[in-house]
């Protein structure tokens, strides 16, 4: 395996999990790595996943606001769904068919709400 990779981008990896992205324990413990984009493959750490293997991938993406994507890559070995920051997408960057999903609307507020618990919660410590 050689070359140099075509597309790169940080992101956070989850194994174990299917379908549309939902909160999960493997969300919680998902990996945050570079992942790189070869010819032959996509490394992401040390998983390797060979464009060969993939039988099925899907990208969720949602429609209005902040851009969330999440690409779920099938191979006989593993499952994965990689979280891409907004800026970012694999779109045209995989040498296989992609298929398009809406991502789930509660999953986005999901997030938001978070996010905004959370800085609720810096800021109060912050003022405190």
């Amino acid at each position: 395996m050689t070359g140099a990779p075509v597309w790169s981008a940080f992101v956070k990896v989850a194994t174990g999990i299917s379908g549309p992205p939902r909160p999960s324990l493997a969300w919680a413990l998902a990996r945050r790595r570079e992942m790189l984009i070869y010819s032959d493959r996509i490394e992401i750490g040390d998983w390797i996943l060979r464009h060969a293997d993939v039988t099925n991938a899907t990208l969720y993406e949602t429609q209005r606001g902040v851009k969330n994507r999440v690409l779920e890559i099938i191979t006989p070995e593993r499952t994965v769904q990689i979280n891409f920051n907004p800026g970012k997408s694999p779109d045209g960057q995989l040498p296989y068919p992609v298929k398009k999903a809406e991502f789930p609307r509660a999953m986005a507020v999901f997030r938001i709400v978070f996010w905004l618990l959370l800085l609720g919660a810096l800021v109060r410590l912050a003022l405190n």
